[in-house]
């Protein structure tokens, strides 16, 4: 079966047997090693992707689902600035230490930023929301704002008081990785931090 799809913004074209599993199609065919085989029935998110913006594990993705698809690595996020703060805040949280969930756990943190930029784009100025707001309501992990408050901006969610609900967004957002080292804590505390640094870097 030929198969075409974007990988890090590069037009790939392949013949594959369609059942045949992206984790395998990457790292064996393409020569991508930052994701890693961990369960191997998409339970630990070692290896993870991004398709068309959200969060999959390439483990038990088969090959004809990809097709027409945007499928981002974490090789494909490294030269971005976005980048650079979650990398800066992983090192300061010691977020990483055996490093095998670090590139799930990065893309997950990048992903789940970039939901956050999108929200960006839907909050104006002047405009408020109830406090059932969804970022996106097809996502039930996404951040519900119900917060008891209205958001006028969306540079209001830089501010302390809301500092306790996106801990609850970037906590649920990694739900599907698993770390055997840290116990979350620092790789969620690093997690808003990349966030109040890449948006305050961007103000």
């Amino acid at each position: 079966m030929k198969i075409e799809f974007t990988l890090n913004s590069i037009p790939v074209k392949l013949d594959l047997n369609p059942s045949k599993r992206l984790l395998d199609i990457l790292r064996d065919d393409l020569n991508v090693k930052s994701l890693k085989e961990g369960c191997g029935e998409g339970e630990c998110g070692a290896c993870s992707v991004i398709i068309n913006g959200d969060l999959a594990a390439s483990c038990i993705t088969a090959a004809f689902s990809i097709s027409g698809k945007q499928i981002i690595t974490l090789e494909g996020v490294r030269n971005t600035e976005l980048y650079d703060c979650i990398e800066d805040s992983f090192a300061l949280f010691s977020a990483s230490q055996c490093g095998f969930c670090t590139p799930g756990m990065v893309l997950a943190t990048y992903c789940s930023i970039k939901k956050l930029e999108n929200l960006e784009n839907m909050i104006s100025p002047g405009t408020e929301f109830n406090n059932d707001f969804n970022i996106n309501k097809n996502d039930d992990y996404l951040l519900n704002l119900n917060c008891g408050n209205k958001i006028e901006d969306f540079k209001s969610l830089l501010k302390p008081d809301y500092k306790n609900l996106l801990l609850q967004y970037f906590k649920k957002s990694i739900e599907g990785n698993l770390c055997r080292c840290t116990g979350y804590t620092q790789i969620v505390d690093a997690m808003y931090d990349a966030f109040i640094c890449y948006f305050s870097d961007n103000e």
